[in-house]
């Protein structure tokens, strides 16, 4: 029997099933079209769904919907239910992929989903699919600056504004840098990173600088300070520290007493479930 008829031969076998749990009209519209493919098909010709579900007893096949568009959700024979992926109800070159449905990635970490736009977001790795995180927020929280973000330099933009008061409300960016007074006070981080991974969990909007004869210490989650000792002695900064599973730095460039440009990056050892970060980041003095 060739490919085809094993297919057909499976879903008449499934079919023969439904009648048994007494399905509801509305199951038929999630069986699929006849050209529905199951993507795993066992030798003997029964389906097998690749990623099972917890299995559930039931009554009726409208008890074992699993909130999945692109699975054929049945109550088969003794009362349990079957919710089984079909690549065919998604759109071509799709396949389906519980829990997530539809997706036209394959990947297995989140850096085989890159698209090399660093306007558009993180991407991420999900069930095997590649889904796209939420575009580039380049706000800084200054209102004397027009942001962007320009995807041809990897970084957010920050043009000044000339707008009645920024030259008193922090947006003169013509005040020179000094590393002995501008080195200490808060600062928006843009755009704000988290991580939310087994032990590891923190969300960064705002850091701290201070500086000393002897540090430069700056704080923020997920450290009470990272550090750079001796301090810097000019406009450019690399801070660091170690919590846990993580080694963190922020390290860049005031580009005037108010605002900088630079990279958080934060690394893992310990930690597999835990994703690697190097982002383009930059700061505004609240």
């Amino acid at each position: 029997m060739g490919i085809f008829g094993k297919r057909w031969f499976a879903a008449l076998g499934l079919a023969a099933l439904l009648p048994a749990c007494s399905p509801d009209a509305d199951d038929a519209a999630d069986v699929g079209r006849p050209e529905a493919d199951v993507r795993v098909e066992a030798e003997d010709g029964t389906v097998e769904a690749e990623a099972e579900a917890e299995a559930r007893t039931c009554s009726t096949s409208a008890e074992c919907d699993d909130g999945i568009a692109c699975t054929q959700d049945t109550c088969v024979a003794g009362g349990t239910c079957s919710n089984v992926p079909l690549d065919a109800l998604c759109e071509p070159g799709e396949r389906c992929v519980p829990p997530v449905g539809c997706t036209a990635g394959l990947c297995e970490r989140n850096e085989d989903c890159y698209d090399d736009d660093y306007c558009d977001g993180d991407e991420e790795c999900i069930a095997g699919g590649c889904y796209e995180g939420p575009a580039r927020d380049c706000n800084d929280g200054n209102p004397c600056t027009e942001d962007r973000c320009d995807p041809t330099l990897d970084r957010c933009v920050h043009e000044p504004l000339d707008l009645e008061g920024c030259d008193i409300d922090g947006g003169d960016v013509s005040v020179p840098f000094d590393p002995l007074v501008h080195y200490d006070g808060a600062f928006w981080l843009a755009p704000a990173q988290s991580q939310a991974c087994g032990a590891v969990a923190y969300s960064i909007d705002t850091v701290t600088f201070s500086r000393s004869d002897t540090e430069l210490r700056v704080s923020g989650p997920p450290c009470a300070g990272m550090v750079q000792a001796p301090p810097p002695s000019g406009a450019e900064f690399s801070v660091t520290c170690t919590s846990g599973c993580g080694t963190y730095s922020l390290s860049g460039t005031f580009s005037n007493s108010d605002s900088f440009a630079g990279r958080w990056t934060a690394a893992f050892s310990g930690c597999p479930t835990c994703s690697p970060q190097d982002v383009a980041v930059v700061g505004a003095r609240r």
